[in-house]
């Protein structure tokens, strides 16, 4: 009763049953093995790995030569696999950062470098998103198979009898930026101009698009870095030719978005996630990229028609404050550069416990990084220089008669305002978001392009 039992719990995973075993455990590759859910409690035994049967398994079948690599966001372990075991853990349903990623796949590389008889088993609660990522990444990385798809596909196969593997678009993402990179790359700087989403799907009736960017490293809860104010917040109909929701957010590396309709039911104001999905910013031909309904997160097909996408439009980092001069002009340094300090600072995991053996994890304290300071560097022409001189002197004079006569100054900034220069502003930002000065050239706004293509 107790293996029928099992067996209806993980009905869609192919299971290992033979010399008297009943494990939710899959021999992916002769070295790669998928572990599902392992406990020593012998409540969630009856209808889960028992502990102490999967080590008499690693033993009897691999003594001596079997590490497990935990992806479990916590990093809580039987403690019969205590010394076996490292942990490289996220968050379930997302996907991982790509630093964490490659290294796991470094780790496991090395493990299994070591010794032609030395067996990976990559263990995640499911058994499949997770251990799907670390598997097929590991495969699209050594090049075992000519595309990430193919590796995907093919642990789909292996690990399900329906072919049930990675079915998290964000995951399935991250394991094609392995096959694209092969190694971390260095992530860049990128502004998030707009968002835009077409059609508006019928089936709502209304969307006020709530938008929350997260940097995701690390695991729940995540950073926030932005999140859309309430007094930009609009409705969109199914007149609307597409819904533009304005950022002009820094991002960097691995981001993840998160969509929400501000709506009400039964009379109570309430937020729904319409979706979700994940990128990393050293994968944006172009400086757009364009996401199909399928490459979307947790998304309602029934809700939203097949022809929907989502298009984020960026620019380089550098861009971020239009200059106002030509840029052939020459900095001078007679004003000191601007600066807008950007909240972004995530919340991190502690690294003490990344890719270190469970027995040996020490808490530790971790001071998030410095935020980045953002700089500008400030254009002048020499012939405008030398009249900003001669505006100076006649400010100077025109002062100093006005103390004279009637005993109050008047501020210099304001004459100066009033003849020939604007004084610069500081400018400040708010979980990561950029208040460009009115004086600054604005972001151009968005018109409809037709442009095809997804990542």
């Amino acid at each position: 009763m107790l293996r029928s039992l099992k067996g209806l719990v993980t009905r869609d995973v192919r299971r290992f049953k033979k010399e008297g075993y009943n494990l939710d455990l899959t021999y992916i590759t002769d070295r790669l093995i998928a572990l599902g859910i392992t406990a020593d409690e012998s409540s969630i035994a009856i209808w889960r790995n028992s502990a102490q049967e999967v080590w008499s398994f690693l033993e009897t079948h691999h003594s001596g030569h079997w590490k497990i690599f935990s992806l479990n966001s916590q990093p809580s372990i039987p403690d019969v696999f205590r010394d076996r075991t490292f942990w490289f853990g996220w968050s379930e349903g997302h996907a991982p950062s790509l630093d964490l990623l490659f290294k796991l796949l470094y780790s496991v590389d090395d493990w299994l470098r070591l010794n032609e008889r030395n067996v990976a088993v990559l263990y995640s609660r499911g058994g499949k998103g997770r251990a799907g990522v670390a598997i097929a990444g590991y495969l699209a990385y050594t090049a075992t198979f000519p595309s990430a798809d193919a590796a995907i596909n093919y642990y789909a196969s292996m690990r399900s009898p329906q072919r049930i593997g990675i079915s998290i678009p964000s995951q399935r993402r991250y394991v094609k930026y392995v096959s694209q990179a092969k190694a971390p790359p260095m992530a860049t700087k990128k502004i998030l101009r707009r968002l835009v989403m077409r059609p508006v799907p019928s089936t709502f009736g209304t969307i006020t698009p709530v938008v929350k960017i997260y940097d995701p490293r690390g695991v729940q809860p995540y950073h926030l870095l932005y999140k859309t104010p309430p007094e930009q917040r609009r409705p969109f109909m199914v007149t609307d030719a597409y819904i533009v929701v304005d950022l002009n957010i820094e991002v960097e590396g691995d981001v993840l978005i998160k969509v929400y309709d501000k709506t009400t039911l039964v009379f109570v104001p309430t937020t729904l996630l319409l979706f979700q999905f994940s990128f990393h910013t050293s994968f944006i031909p172009e400086n757009r990229l364009i996401l199909s309904r399928d490459e979307l997160d947790f998304i309602d097909t029934k809700s939203f028609p097949m022809a929907f996408s989502v298009q984020m439009d960026f620019t380089d980092s550098a861009s971020l404050y239009p200059p106002t001069v030509p840029p052939m002009m020459q900095p001078t340094g007679l004003y000191p550069p601007l600066q807008s300090t950007m909240a972004y600072a995530p919340t991190m995991m502690p690294a003490p416990y990344q890719g270190t053996t469970v027995s040996s994890m020490q808490p530790t304290t971790t001071v998030p990084p410095p935020a980045p300071v953002m700089q500008r560097a400030q254009f002048v022409d020499p012939a405008a220089s030398t009249a900003l001189s001669d505006a100076a002197t006649k400010v100077t004079a025109a002062t100093a008669r006005l103390v004279n006569a009637s005993k109050t100054v008047q501020a210099p900034a304001t004459l100066i305002e009033d003849e020939v220069f604007v004084p610069a502003k500081k400018e400040t930002a708010v979980h990561g978001t950029v208040n460009l000065p009115q004086q600054k050239q604005q972001p151009p706004a968005y018109t409809e392009q037709h442009t095809t293509g997804s990542m």
